[in-house]
């Protein structure tokens, strides 16, 4: 594994891992950092935020870093679920393509594209993912297009063109998986069993128009305990972007997820881990 080969390499190099031994404090004088038992020139602090803490990940790091001058902004989960008010459980597990929309109040503030999960909490996926790093206290409003490939004229027009004697519920069933559309049309207050056909102008519309923009209340998220990343950290503007290195405290350096970086679904900040830590070793190592 990748993890195997750099334990290889670092034992090939006389790298000395001490493991268990959890820091509280970290100190410089005279020159030198005090770490828990031991003394160094250079010190490198990667120790991650506070998600997905199965993993270790406590957050004592912010305290490290604070104790040293350091800021650290306001912290919140992010690549996580979204809990709703409404009730889901009807639609749990099933995957929409889908745009979605992130509104407080009538202010727009993050919008992705994708699939998303429904669950029995509320809403998942990756487009939910990314919007979540926008979801801190209090409620949004999330707006999701499950028709996205489509004009709202495109699939009124397609829904009209259908059997006038077909059940609406099946209409649908061309356009989104079935449960959703029995979902739909419960939140619009149409009988699934309902003729397209009897149906007036109105009542598609308003059946196309909720497919279009089915709103639910967001009240929070899943936790640090499910979030793939943190969000927020220590200040950048107090690091030098080109070594790493703290511009309060020479010898210090940080990498990875401690620092107030992130990004959407797809490997970015897998990537901002692996190019920190990598500037921040050479940096450390070589001046």
């Amino acid at each position: 594994s990748v993890l195997d080969a750099l334990r290889f390499e670092a034992d090939r190099l006389g790298v000395k891992f001490i493991c268990e031994n959890h820091i509280d404090c970290v100190k410089k004088e005279n020159g030198l950092f005090s770490v828990g038992e031991n003394t160094a020139r250079k010190v490198i602090i990667c120790t991650g935020g506070c998600a997905s803490p199965s993993q270790g990940s406590d957050g004592s790091g912010f305290g490290l870093l604070k104790s040293l001058g350091h800021r650290v902004t306001d912290i919140h989960p992010g690549l996580v679920q979204l809990t709703v008010e409404e009730n889901t459980k009807p639609i749990k597990g099933i995957r929409a393509k889908a745009n979605v929309i992130l509104k407080a109040g009538e202010k727009r503030i993050d919008k992705s594209n994708g699939e998303v999960l429904f669950t029995d909490y509320g809403l998942s996926g990756i487009s939910i993912m990314d919007i979540s790093r926008s979801v801190g206290n209090g409620k949004y409003d999330c707006s999701v297009d499950v028709l996205p490939s489509c004009t709202f004229v495109k699939a009124v027009e397609f829904l009209k063109s259908m059997s006038s004697e077909m059940p609406v519920e099946n209409a649908l069933a061309g356009m989104m998986p079935r449960k959703l559309g029995q979902y739909i049309l419960k939140r619009v207050g149409i009988n699934s069993g309902a003729e397209v056909g009897k149906l007036n102008e109105k009542t598609i519309e308003k059946i196309i128009g909720t497919a279009k923009n089915l709103i639910f209340t967001v009240n929070g998220t899943m936790g640090f305990k499910n979030a793939q990343i943190t969000v927020g950290g220590a200040e950048v503007s107090e690091f030098n972007p080109k070594t790493m290195e703290s511009k309060l405290v020479s010898g210090l350096y940080c990498a990875g997820e401690i620092l107030n970086v992130d990004s959407v679904c797809g490997g970015f900040n897998l990537q901002w881990a692996w190019a920190s830590g990598l500037l921040a070793g050479r940096s450390a190592a070589f001046k």
